[in-house]
């Protein structure tokens, strides 16, 4: 989806410019708000992660060695560009203690929120892909009960986690004190997992309906959403846009034909959106990059030229060939294990009958 990278692309300016577009005195007030409120939308993508698993595994985790095909499948779409990103920031984070360890196995974020285990993160946005992580771990068992699911019961699902999310503020950007203190006793992941179930709830009830139009365009719901994002700091901000957000997946799978969905459907945003993920873990550590080598602001104008066309690169040097390696070999050596294990199975099947 090329909304991806519009998603990644409004991320990718809050951490660096938004701060800048605030203050500058011709900035529309809606322009510079959304900049600066970016963050609260984080929770779309934990949404559109639910909702693309569940579409693809839908029905396919029961077969004869799925489960093991979708962990190496997972591992080969986020660890190799997942590591360049950890690796490029060392130079700024990197300490000799124990507590840098955990973020090479994705784990860093899995402590609770008032944690003091100071378990390090030296790629900041890392911490979306730890969370991630967790998810993909909860997927394989959560899948069989959302297909599983009376229609009305995916209805109530996402509606409680709407209401959760309202009334506890849990895709409020993260910090270290949560609304009620029960929250702050919760791994940042428990307290997401919701987000993504109701993205998976949302893509088995598109599954059952199939492609119908909505009463609400997406270009519509994409208005509403950056309005929401442009007004001055409200309470319910962060609900209410991962809200819209969702609104705005479910219009570009429902509406093929409308401008936006053709639009994000173009090869040129198609590419973007390919490449978004690697926009994502490489934006902080170019960002840090230009402050190194230019600690005024006179180089960090060429940042984001320099973190698409590297996004790209890595995208076809690193991400693709990677992928396509790691689930090729992983492939050949299921086959052997199957092969290896035929004999002994036919034995048996000899000796029972």
């Amino acid at each position: 989806m090329g909304i991806r990278f519009i998603a990644v692309g409004a991320t990718v300016f809050h951490h660096s410019g938004a701060n800048w577009l605030s203050s500058q005195p011709w900035a529309p007030k809606i322009l510079a708000n959304s900049a600066l409120h970016a963050q609260m939308a984080l929770g779309f993508f934990f949404v559109l992660s639910g909702f693309i698993l569940q579409t693809l595994y839908r029905g396919r985790l029961s077969e004869n060695g799925a489960w093991r095909g979708y962990g190496v499948s997972r591992v080969a779409r986020i660890y190799p560009v997942y590591l360049i990103g950890v690796l490029l920031m060392a130079p700024a984070y990197a300490v000799v203690a124990w507590g840098a360890l955990p973020q090479f196995v994705l784990v860093q974020c899995w402590a609770t929120l008032g944690n003091t285990w100071e378990w390090q993160n030296w790629n900041p946005p890392a911490w979306m892909l730890s969370v991630e992580f967790f998810f993909y771990l909860c997927f394989p068992l959560l899948c069989g009960l959302v297909e599983r699911a009376p229609r009305y019961l995916l209805f109530a699902g996402v509606a409680m986690v709407a209401l959760f999310a309202i009334v506890t503020g849990s895709v409020d950007p993260p910090t270290e004190m949560q609304r009620f203190p029960w929250m702050n006793y919760l791994p940042l992941p428990v307290l997401r997992l919701p987000e993504f179930f109701a993205g998976m709830l949302l893509a088995e009830w598109q599954a059952r309906r199939g492609i119908r139009a909505l009463p609400i365009p997406p270009e519509l719901s994409l208005l509403v959403f950056v309005i929401v994002l442009g007004r001055d700091s409200f309470g319910l901000q962060a609900a209410c846009a991962v809200i819209l957000a969702t609104l705005v997946i479910l219009g570009l799978v429902n509406a093929p034909r409308a401008p936006f969905t053709r639009l994000m459907n173009t090869r040129a945003f198609m590419l973007l959106g390919a490449a978004s993920y690697a926009l994502y873990i490489i934006h902080e550590p170019v960002n840090f990059a230009l402050r190194a080598i230019a600690s005024g602001r006179s180089l960090l104008m060429l940042q984001y030229p320099i973190d698409l066309a590297l996004s790209i690169a890595i995208l076809f040097l690193v991400e693709t060939p990677a992928r396509k390696w790691i689930n090729a070999r992983f492939a050949i050596i299921g086959k052997r294990r199957q092969n290896d294990a035929m004999p002994a199975v036919s034995a048996v099947s000899a000796a029972t009958f």
